[in-house]
Formats: structure tokens, sequence, C-alpha cells
């Protein structure tokens, strides 16, 4: 097939550039919002420690808390109890010459400064509730104790402004007390399919007629890019349903994001919509697939308008929706994870464009990282895309890889749950 690329496209890199210049800046108001209401927002202040990490020195592990200055000479030794203290109490000091139960977690009494695992001693009780531990272990002082800010030093760098919120980020704000955030909001997010031939799942499909996933997918990933999705709707390619559907959208949303109806076609009238209604920022990237895709604005909402095909709907969404709604956002930018692989297969590529094929990871005994293309790569294709974890990153310019080459790879599961 004859490639239809220009020499005017914009590179992949070039593309984000403008996003970067035109999106960044446009970040919600700060709102402040309880922990369990702050997931996939950004933070709009740095946070410090308010306190020790862990906040009191405990016992890593079940045992007996001890001194080891009450340790005389050489093992074996053999140690009086005093009680135990269990997690979540508040200790006794631990008698001089004793020792005292422990469990993890449980705070370690003034006086002990080392646990005894359960396991290295044998324990004697006698008659009254009295009893003994005897073991024949050298121990040091820490033995077994996490200290008081072993983890974080109360005022130190707790997490950065501008941080996306995810469970590990809210779990760490949680552990030292922190109940609300100050944070920027989600952008709101309006996703719609454009095209005649598209029908509802569970409706009757008739003839020259497809079933409509790219709504699906565009709402799915918009979420999980960082987006909150206050609009989904299917359009035909109708001018006038296309202004109605660009007014309402662009009315309630923060960016809108489009599949369909921008290539070359007699039916692609997004171009001349958004170029009439506003600006087109850019259009067409030397990508593949994805190359139609448009970036413009309209009522001075950004609009991200990508082809059709439901694995360049993909492929662009990770490329171009995931770094706009981190400007939208004003969250860190984040970065492709990309690793090297071996190829497992040959793959010939004719045309000048930056590609990502689909393709599955696999390890080697020896832990080498190879790389099998998917049969089937087209950008029709979805069902060869459930069968990838990863694309492979097919640089510009015709060449051939063969088998053991070193290619790019980047692995989708930083983009999905």
């Amino acid at each position: 097939m004859q490639d239809t690329s220009s020499p005017t496209d914009l590179t992949l890199a070039q593309a984000k550039v403008i996003l970067e210049a035109k999106l960044s800046g446009h970040a919600g108001p700060p709102v402040e919002l309880a922990l369990d209401e702050a997931a996939g927002t950004v933070l709009a202040e740095a946070l410090v420690a308010p306190i020790d990490l862990p906040p009191f020195a405990n016992s890593a592990m079940d045992g007996y808390a001890i001194n080891t200055a009450d340790l005389d000479g050489n093992p074996p030794y053999r140690l009086p109890l005093d009680g135990a203290t269990l997690a979540g109490a508040a200790p006794a000091p631990l008698r001089k010459g004793h020792a005292r139960r422990i469990t993890t977690g449980a705070a370690m009494p003034s006086g002990a400064d080392a646990v005894i695992l359960q396991e290295w001693v044998k324990r004697e009780d006698e008659p009254g509730g009295h009893g003994y531990i005897a073991f024949d272990r050298e121990t040091e002082p820490g033995q077994f104790v996490r200290e008081a800010g072993g983890d974080l030093r109360q005022g130190e760098a707790l997490l950065p402004l501008s941080t996306r919120l995810g469970p590990l980020q809210l779990a760490l704000a949680a552990n030292v007390g922190i109940a609300r955030l100050k944070v920027r909001p989600r952008p709101k997010v309006a996703v719609v399919s454009t095209g005649d031939e598209l029908v509802e799942p569970g409706r009757t499909r008739g003839e020259g007629k497809i079933y409509d996933s790219n709504r699906y997918l565009l709402a799915e990933l918009a979420e999980q890019l960082g987006g909150d999705v206050v609009y989904a709707s299917t359009c035909g390619d109708d001018r006038a349903a296309l202004l109605r559907m660009l007014e309402s959208a662009t009315s309630v949303a923060d960016l809108v994001v489009t599949s369909g109806g921008v290539s070359v076609g007699d039916a692609d009238l997004l171009p001349e919509l958004v170029a009439s209604l506003g600006e087109v920022h850019f259009h067409k990237i030397a990508l593949k697939p994805g190359r139609p895709a448009l970036f413009g604005s309209v009522n001075q909402t950004p609009i991200l308008a990508l082809p059709g095909n439901p694995v360049s709907v993909m492929v662009t969404c990770l490329q171009l929706l995931a770094p706009a709604l981190d400007h939208l956002s004003g969250a860190q930018a984040r970065v492709p994870l990309r690793m090297t692989a071996q190829l497992d297969g040959r793959i010939d590529k004719s045309h000048p464009r930056l590609e990502f094929q689909r393709g599955r990871l696999n390890q080697s005994a020896s832990g080498k990282l190879w790389v099998t293309p998917i049969a089937g790569q087209g950008s029709h294709q979805l069902a060869a895309l459930r069968d990838a974890d990863c694309f492979v990153l097919l640089p510009e310019g015709p060449q051939s890889f063969s088998h053991g080459d070193s290619v790019f790879v980047e692995p989708l599961i930083q983009y999905l749950r």
C-alpha cells in the first residue's frame, strides 16, 4: 500500500511540544478533598511529613524485647518475663534484667533495645504465671527493631507538588495522619465517536454497519489516564449534528476527544469544522497508526480528534491524550517507560513514519527479554491488540529488523490497570 506521509507532517515529539505549549497552565483551581475522594487528582501543594514514620520504635517480628546490656558473658542466656506488649498498647518500661513478650508492630518499651525471635527462644512457664525465656544467640542492639523515623523524618519531603495521587500516594498521606489534601481536580473530558456506520451495542446491526467500540475505548482510557468523563456520545457524519455535538461537548468539558471523521475522505468533516469554529494547532503526524490526528480548539475548549480505527485510537490516546491530561491537571508529565528487547521474528518497514507495532514480551531462562510481533498489525484489528502487552517502536525511516535485533518496547501495563 502506498504511504501518504508528507514531509510537512509533524513528528510525535513536535506534536507533544505543541500540546504542552497550549495546555500547560490551564489546570483547574485547587480544591480540598478527603483522601477517599482524591484518587486520580494532582497535588496542588508539596507535602512534608508532619510526624516521624514510623512514629515510634516498634518490633519488626513476634518475639521478646530485651536490653542487650542485661546479657552477661557468652550464651546461653536466661531471662525472667515481665509481661507482654501487644500492637496498639502503650508499653510500661521494661524491668531491668527482664524480657517482654512483644508482637509485630508493638511499641518497644523504654529500656529495651532489641528483639529476640520467638523461634530462637525456649520458654519456661512456672506456676503462678511466672516464666522465663532461654536462648543461645548473640544479640546486638537494634536487632529486629524498626526505629522511629527510620522510613521518614518529621519535616522531610513526603510528596512533591504536581504528584498524581494513586493508591500508594494516598496510603502514604494516610500513614502520616493527613486526612485532607489540596489538589487540582481531574480534567472533565467529553468523548465522542463519529461515523454513520456506528451502531450501539445491543441494537440490530444493519448491512454496512459496525458496532461502536471506540466510545467505550475512549471513555475508559480517558478515565485511566487521569480524566473525568462527563459526556459520552456517538455522532453521525452530518455537519449539523457535528456542530450540535461540539456545542454540547465544549460547554461541559475541559477537553473534547473524538474518534473518526478526521482524515481526507468525503465524510471526514471535523478538520474543516474545527478550523471554521476555532483553531487547528496541528493536523497529521508522522505516526503509524494515527497519522490523521488533529489538535485544535473550539469555543476555547481544546479538542483532540483521533482517527477512527480502534488501534489508532489506542496509540494516539496513549501518546497524545495521556500528556494532554497531564498538562490540564497540572501533573508531572509522564515520560513513557521504554526498554530494549530482542526481536523474535522479522519486520520490514517500508514507510518513513514512526510506527507502533503490537507485540508480546517474554523472558528467556537467562533473563533476556524478547518481543514477538503480534499477527495482525492492521489498525482496525482490535482482537489482535487484545493479545499484545507492549508496543514495539520502529523509528522513522524505512528499515528492516531481523531476528535478534535490539528494539525499543513500551509495556502497556504502565498505562492500563
